[in-house]
């Protein structure tokens, strides 16, 4: 397993690639039904870099594995989500993930492909990152379709986060601002799976990190996102 460090700077590297371009529009104009934000995270790791349809029109191309967007702003309401291969033709080709989801006025929402590219998924995770002052928040979200349940720790000491399984997602767990070496184990074990080092969490801000990739394939990873901060 490789060992990876996110500080607040890779976070901001991490967000969203200079593969990833978002169009102006999103659908149709906001209405007077208000608006949504939503994020799109590539977490298929077999599957090649995707492109993004919203309601027809382009909003993400060429997202690679690992990717995840900025907040973009919707109107609220069904919106027709479907998810090509980069580059194909979305008038002659099939979607590897076709779906008309739901987004109520004034929601955060991620929308994730997941699992192998022959059984890939649509996860759509409502986000509610409260951030406050003095204190960084963290939800953890298992996104690794082989891995199986697993404990979130301080190096060597008692889980902070106990049998998380795929694809849940914990609540936000408010911690002191400052730097954490944390590690992943299989639910139940003192075996350390996967370290991660030099977790730095500020304060006034609330994070999500996603589990991605495949044991088996090698691939499986953290992917931290800043989901909100104070002010």
């Amino acid at each position: 397993m490789q060992v990876r460090s996110f500080t607040r700077s890779a976070i901001v590297a991490g967000a969203l690639s200079a593969a990833l371009v978002a169009v102006s529009a999103f659908g149709a104009l906001a209405q007077d039904a208000g608006t949504a934000k939503v994020r799109v995270l590539h977490a298929s790791p077999d599957a090649p870099a995707v492109d993004v349809y919203a309601d027809g029109a382009a909003v993400l191309t060429n997202v690679p594995f690992g990717v995840i967007s900025d907040y973009l702003e919707v109107p609220a309401g069904d919106h027709h989500i479907q998810v090509f291969a980069a580059g194909a033709d979305a008038m002659a080709d099939t979607a590897v993930i076709d779906a008309t989801l739901t987004f109520a006025a004034d929601t955060m929402t991620t929308v994730a492909a997941t699992n192998s590219v022959a059984s890939i998924e649509a996860q759509v995770i409502a986000d509610a990152p409260m951030p406050e002052a003095g204190k960084a928040h963290v939800r953890i979200v298992h996104l690794s379709a082989d891995a199986p349940a697993v404990d979130i720790a301080p190096d060597g000491a008692e889980a902070i986060v106990a049998d998380l399984a795929y694809p849940n997602a914990t609540g936000y767990l408010a911690l002191d601002p400052g730097s954490y070496d944390l590690e992943i184990r299989p639910a139940g074990a003192m075996d350390v799976a996967f370290d991660i080092d030099d977790v730095t969490l500020d304060a006034g801000t609330s994070y999500t990190v996603f589990a991605i990739g495949s044991l088996a394939g090698g691939t499986f990873t953290v992917l931290p996102a800043v989901d909100a901060t104070v002010g």
